[in-house]
């Protein structure tokens, strides 16, 4: 469920993506507006976790992968990571 719920509706990251010519379905750690972007998801989500404790999750899941992740699939892991198993 919260998997689902942090993955809704993405089509204004989507559009500035594709903006730059970019795939829209995969998460770069390279570009720090992207990191931003997640940040504040799950923090809307999850308003007890600090934004330096999900920005460090998302830090520690970029250092285990290549730059660009399959967003499902790197987001799922980001949340693994911060203790919240979907």
């Amino acid at each position: 469920m919260s998997l689902q719920k942090v993955l809704e509706d993405w089509s204004d990251y989507e559009c500035r993506k594709s903006g730059y010519g970019l795939v829209v379905q995969e998460f770069n750690c390279g570009e720090e507006w992207e990191v931003h972007y997640l940040v504040d998801r799950i923090k809307k989500i999850y308003p007890a976790h600090a934004g330096s404790h999900i920005q460090r999750a998302i830090f520690t899941c970029c250092k285990q992968r290549p730059v660009s992740h399959q967003r499902n699939v790197f987001v799922k892991s980001v949340l693994n990571t911060l203790g919240i198993f979907v």
